[in-house]
């Protein structure tokens, strides 16, 4: 049965509901449940996610729909490069909630890393329209040679519409040793973002010896409107494959492609292709 899929907002939402602030980032807090395999033969208790949803997908997943549980399958990663891992959080009834189990941490590998150990997520925004990026990091330095010490980022970026594209708003020396939180206001001139989080070595020709250095973040948000009204439409006979979230970011089970949709009606997070769209399912 072909289904459509009117993106953003339904009309029959009030002005009220498509203007309100919300976040826009799926599973910024990183809550949702991963599989997870050992990356290195040598460190068999050293585990790190098979793919962390809500998260771009690597080129090759995004193509085929289909996981490797030998590799993450996240855009930004490659194990000779460093891992990232989701760990167990531990709530301090101040910056870090009850209700908060989980966290992000983007390690490099040790002895030495060639390139970003990053994560990417591709949001939907309306253009000229302020909106704020907001989570809490923190950082360790277990050892790291001379001149890394002088020249390793970690942080984050925001691209105007594409990876490497226009940076919106950045910073590379998040090396705080403490949760702390952080807030940055942006505008961006297109109706997508896209927000990369990394720890990484720019001198892409050095071996730079490392060990346990790490960046960890959650509850990473991009608060501000929502898109609004209908953007496009999509049909069965569209190429490509689909992940679909409830409200909350929650993974509805079972869906690949949008012939799978079935019966499902309501509004949601659909996931196609990198970017991340509110949808109305009729």
């Amino acid at each position: 049965m072909k289904r459509t899929l009117f993106l953003s907002m339904a009309l029959a939402l009030t002005a009220t509901q498509s203007y309100a602030q919300q976040n826009l980032l799926v599973n910024g807090d990183f809550e949702q449940p991963v599989e997870t395999f050992s990356p290195y033969e040598w460190v068999p208790d050293f585990l790190v996610p098979v793919y962390i949803p809500g998260w771009d997908k690597s080129e090759e997943y995004a193509e085929t729909g289909k996981l490797s549980f030998t590799t993450i399958n996240n855009d930004g990663q490659d194990i000779w490069n460093g891992t990232p891992q989701i760990l167990p959080q531990e709530p301090d009834g101040d910056i870090i909630m009850d209700d908060n189990t989980q966290y992000l941490r983007l390690k490099r590998k040790e002895d030495n890393g060639w390139q970003d150990v990053c994560l990417y997520q591709t949001v939907n925004v309306v253009p000229d329209t302020e909106y704020t990026l907001s989570f809490i990091s923190r950082y360790a330095e277990g050892f790291l040679s001379d001149w890394l010490q002088e020249t390793l980022e970690c942080g984050y970026r925001v691209y105007d519409k594409e990876k490497g594209g226009v940076v919106l708003v950045s910073a590379s020396d998040l090396k705080n040793a403490g949760w702390e939180r952080h807030e940055v206001a942006f505008t961006p001139t297109s109706d997508k973002i896209v927000l990369q989080l990394y720890i990484n070595n720019d001198n892409y020709d050095k071996n730079g010896r490392s060990d346990d250095v790490y960046i960890d973040f959650d509850d990473v948000a991009v608060i501000g409107q929502a898109p609004s009204g209908i953007s496009g439409v999509l049909t069965d006979g569209e190429d490509g494959f689909v992940t679909v979230y409830d409200l909350t970011g929650r993974e509805i089970p079972g869906i690949s492609t949008v012939e799978d949709l079935g019966t499902l009606k309501g509004v949601y997070l659909l996931e196609q292709g990198g970017s991340v769209r509110k949808v109305l399912l009729k």
